[in-house]
C-alpha cells in the first residue's frame, strides 16, 4: 500500500508542478495546491492553470496504474479568491501551518460536489474561467468543467533549494516521530499499522477572518492539552 500511495501522490505532484503549482497541504487522501497572485488581474490566468491542472490531474491518473496492479480514482475541485496561510502553535518546538480563506473553502466544497474523475468549479472560479472553457452546471454554486481552450505557456514551479541551516526550523512542522525514523533510515516503520484512538476537534469559529493572536492562543491551548495526555497533532485544517 506504501508503494502504491507513493507512487500515486507521486504522480500527482509531477502534474501539478510540471503546471506551476504548489501543493501546501497533505490531509489523509488529499492535497492541496495552490496557484498564488500578487495582483488581482493575475487571477483569471491562474484559475484557468489550477483548472488546466485539474484536467491533466485526471488524465494522467486514469492512465496511472500502480506497481500492485491498482487503479484509483479522484475528486478534483478548483476555487478562487482571497486565501492566507498561517503558522500557529510552537510549544514544544512543534509547528502547524493552515490554508484558510473563501478559496479553499469553495475549492474543498467542489470536489465534494463533483463525482470521481471530474473536475467541478466553484462560482467564483468559473466567473474567470467561463470565458475560455465549456462546462455542466451542477448547482448554482458548482459547475462541472468539461473543456478548456489552449492557453498560456505553462511555467514549472522553479526548484527551492534548502539551505543547511534552514533544517532545523523545517523539522518542527514535521512530527518527531516520523523525522527521527527518517533520520534512523527506519521508513518502512512509518506505514506500520497501530491501534489507536482519533480525536476530531471542530473548531466553527476560527477562519480567515480571526486575529492571529486568537488563533495562536487556542492551538497553544490544544497543543498543551493533546501533549499532556501523550496525543499527537496530526493536521489543522480548514475547508
Amino acid at each position: 500500500m506504501t508503494r502504491a500511495l507513493n507512487a500515486y501522490f507521486g504522480k500527482l505532484l509531477d502534474v501539478i508542478t510540471a503546471h506551476g503549482g504548489d501543493v501546501v497541504k497533505f490531509a489523509g487522501d488529499a492535497l492541496l495546491a495552490v496557484w498564488p497572485v500578487v495582483a488581482d488581474a493575475a487571477l483569471p490566468r491562474a484559475t484557468r492553470t489550477a483548472a488546466r491542472c485539474g484536467l491533466a490531474v485526471q488524465s494522467a491518473i486514469q492512465s496511472f496504474v500502480a506497481e500492485s496492479g491498482h487503479r484509483l480514482s479522484l475528486r478534483a475541485g478548483v476555487g478562487a479568491g482571497p486565501m492566507a496561510v498561517v503558522t500557529v502553535g510552537g510549544v514544544l518546538d512543534r509547528w502547524e501551518v493552515v490554508v484558510v480563506g473563501p478559496a479553499v473553502v469553495e475549492a474543498t466544497a467542489a470536489a465534494g460536489a463533483g463525482e470521481p474523475c471530474r473536475v467541478v468549479l466553484g462560482s467564483r472560479a468559473w466567473g474567470q474561467v467561463r470565458s475560455v472553457g465549456t462546462g455542466t452546471e451542477l448547482t448554482p454554486e458548482f459547475t462541472r468543467l468539461d473543456a478548456l481552450e489552449p492557453g498560456e505557456p505553462l511555467v514549472p514551479l522553479p526548484a527551492v533549494a534548502v539551505p543547511f541551516e534552514a533544517v532545523p526550523a523545517l523539522l518542527s512542522f514535521v512530527p518527531a516521530a516520523i523525522h527521527r525514523r527518517l533520520a534512523a533510515r527506519q521508513t518502512a516503520w512509518l506505514a506500520e499499522l497501530r491501534r489507536l484512538t482519533v480525536l476530531f476537534v471542530q473548531l466553527p469559529g476560527l477562519n480567515d477572518r480571526t486575529p492571529l493572536a486568537t488563533a495562536q492562543e487556542v492551538m497553544a491551548a490544544l497543543q498543551n492539552e493533546l501533549y499532556r495526555y501523550e496525543g499527537s497533532v496530526n493536521k489543522l485544517s480548514n475547508g
